[in-house]
């Protein structure tokens, strides 16, 4: 069951780097636009972010274009760096 959904659109003229989103609960997802005129990174596993905000993107950092999109859903019971029991993005 979705819990919650949110589109977000980004705009202006900046690149920025994003290393987290609060409030997840299970099954929520995300929609993010870049409508900058700049790339926008997403920090992979990010220390500056609360862990259960933090992103899990593979090995790496993701960039979107622009006029790209990116899907986020938040999962719970994770296995993260050993740890069980985490809630991601």
């Amino acid at each position: 069951m979705v819990i919650g959904c949110a589109f977000f659109k980004l705009s202006g003229t900046t690149a920025s780097a994003i290393n987290g989103f609060a409030n997840g609960s299970p099954g929520r997802y995300i929609v993010v636009v870049n409508n900058t005129t700049k790339n926008q990174t997403f920090n992979q596993e990010d220390v500056n972010s609360l862990a259960p905000n933090r992103f899990i993107l593979g090995n790496a950092n993701k960039t979107i274009g622009i006029n790209s999109a990116i899907t986020f859903i938040y999962v719970t019971g994770l296995t993260v760096g050993g740890t069980a029991a985490q809630s991601r993005w």
